[in-house]
């Protein structure tokens, strides 16, 4: 039996306006034993009627260099996390109205995965409520619902969402949840999915953090 090693690198950067989601950016890198199997690059941005979306992506170095020379410079995966939205018009984006979010209005509050759950998930009222998650590159059920609910804990404030979504088990409770502490820092992240092909759990936990709390401009007075 040959093992190797899997790679899922995802990066996502977001813009806000007076709270409210004006585009967000994903780069998603998919690498197996070294070989890499699937780099994309999508970037969208809110129009009259949703978010748009634009796709950078190629199988190969060789189709990479064809349709997108100008980007060539991000296609090593050595390059993620450094800076690529100013090269990205360079690239010639393929227009992709299959992965627009539409929608006018979009639904107040809606935040990308990884805005909402280790930034937003700070600021949530201490109480149940509904948070509509999109899910940028999905090519169907972009939005999830999820209803939210604290509890205080010894360490701060405990958010538990339950996760329901077409590719995982209803027979078994998936979760996520987020401690936020007392002052504000978010101290974990946990989560437990259950899917038809198997179940995983994951935990991410505060290793050190330096300064005061950054509060959103919206909620200065």
């Amino acid at each position: 039996m040959l093992w190797f090693g899997v790679h899922y690198l995802v990066e996502e950067v977001s813009n806000w306006r007076d709270g409210q989601l004006e585009s967000v950016a994903v780069n998603s890198r998919y690498l197996i034993g070294g070989r890499i199997v699937r780099q994309q690059w999508d970037d969208f941005q809110r129009g009259t009627d949703g978010l748009q979306a634009y796709r950078v992506q190629a199988k190969t170095l060789a189709d990479f260099r064809r349709r997108h020379l100008g980007f060539i410079q991000h296609w090593d995966p050595a390059t993620f996390g450094q800076p690529w939205l100013d090269d990205y018009p360079a690239a010639l984006p393929e227009r992709r109205v299959d992965l627009d979010l539409k929608g006018a209005p979009l639904p107040s509050g809606l935040r990308p995965p990884l805005a909402m759950a280790f930034y937003w998930v700070r600021w949530l009222r201490r109480d149940t409520q509904a948070v509509s998650v999109f899910l940028p590159g999905f090519k169907r059920d972009l939005l999830v619902d999820l209803r939210v609910t604290s509890s205080p804990s010894a360490s701060g404030t405990l958010w538990r969402a339950p996760l329901h979504y077409p590719a995982l088990e209803e027979s078994l409770a998936s979760n996520a949840t987020a401690l936020v502490s007392p002052d504000g820092y978010l101290s974990q992240l946990a989560f437990e999915l259950h899917t038809f092909r198997g179940s995983g759990r994951g935990i991410i936990t505060q290793q050190g953090c330096e300064g005061p709390p950054v509060v959103p401009a919206r909620w200065h007075q």
